[in-house]
């Protein structure tokens, strides 16, 4: 499996249960063995139409 399609399937899962902190989001693609900043998650979730990213208030 590509990085890309790896990294969309563990954002997926990983909202799968709900909204959630960027940091857990982070942590989660982390866990899985994938290694993104927050700049790349963004790119991708808005690309990929995945998450609406909000800053953490």
């Amino acid at each position: 499996m590509g990085a890309e399609r790896k990294l969309v399937k563990v954002v997926q899962q990983a909202l799968s249960q709900g909204p959630m902190p960027q940091d857990a989001l982070l942590a989660a693609l982390g866990q899985a063995g994938l290694r993104i900043d927050s700049s790349d998650l963004y790119i991708t979730c808005a690309m990929h139409g995945l998450a609406d990213l909000q800053g953490d208030n």
